[in-house]
């Protein structure tokens, strides 16, 4: 008799954990049914609410898109012990070579100027940053020139990286919003915040 009861009193708490696990399959459904139709709803009325006027749409654009722009020139940064974009090395004849390139040590590095519905992002001008010897998977893409050997121009090769880096976004803003574009420009300070027009 002692077996039977102990059966008895295991039955109610198996069926209490197979309503619990019912339960917790059905909240995803559930959320879906009653959260995602009214985030549906939002983005619908969001993009009902753009204007149709290029340059509100581009300020639209940036709102969203400067933040963006920001945290994406952060993930070209070399390593977490140097923060930059390298652009190359040189060496000036004994002990380590010498690292050039832009500074993206700042949660903003970049500012962005706009002129109509033309908008720069402008970096400072590349410079020697520090010297030592580059390690990681990145190092052997990254040009290295010997004493004397005739260095291409850095900020082209800043300018050809981050434009290659931010591409989607370039023509994303091309084809989104009729005659506006966005430009790279390396050579200028960055400052700390956007501007509206330079």
């Amino acid at each position: 008799m002692e077996s039977g009861g102990q059966d008895g009193s295991a039955r109610p708490r198996g069926l209490w954990l197979l309503g619990a696990v019912v339960a917790c399959g059905l909240f995803p459904a559930a959320w879906f049914h009653w959260v995602v139709p009214r985030e549906q709803q939002r983005v619908v009325g969001a993009l009902a609410a753009v204007p149709d006027e290029p340059a509100a749409r581009l300020d639209a654009w940036l709102a969203y898109g400067e933040p963006m722009i920001q945290t994406r020139l952060q993930k070209l940064r070399f390593s977490t012990a140097h923060p930059w974009l390298v652009t190359h090395t040189r060496r000036d004849g004994g002990g380590e070579p010498e690292i050039w390139g832009l500074d993206l040590d700042t949660p903003r590095p970049a500012r962005l100027v706009r002129d109509g519905l033309r908008v720069e992002i402008r970096l400072p001008a590349p410079c020697a940053l520090g010297r030592g010897e580059l390690a990681g998977p990145d190092a052997a893409r990254v040009p290295a020139y010997g004493p004397g050997a005739a260095v291409p121009e850095a900020a082209g090769r800043a300018t050809e990286l981050v434009e290659w880096f931010l591409a989607g976004m370039i023509e994303a803003v091309a084809e989104d919003i009729e005659g506006a574009e966005l430009v790279v420009r390396v050579g200028s300070s960055p400052g700390d915040a956007p501007q509206g027009g330079d």
